[in-house]
């Protein structure tokens, strides 16, 4: 169960986790990383440093069946020309 007695599928923040104030970040919220209903990760205190964002990224154990997927477009990115 959901915050409010409201049924929410694994994974889909609550209305507090999506509106928590973030000091110097430029997104007013946290994102999450989810895979139909599994939470991979959540993204919070996003900041730019154009024209690439920064943010801190928090794994969850699920994520491990995804990450080769993440470390394979990080190694084609950092194939690419200057």
């Amino acid at each position: 169960m959901g915050g409010q007695g409201v049924e929410r599928p694994l994974g889909e923040p609550s209305r507090e986790e999506w509106g928590r104030g973030l000091g110097d970040s430029i997104w007013p919220m946290d994102f999450v990383l989810i895979e139909g209903q599994t939470l991979l990760a959540r993204i919070s205190n996003i900041t730019s440093d154009q024209p690439w964002f920064e943010a801190d990224f928090d794994p969850t154990p699920a994520f491990e069946k995804v990450r080769p997927l993440f470390e394979r477009a990080r190694a084609l990115l950092s194939d690419w020309p200057k």
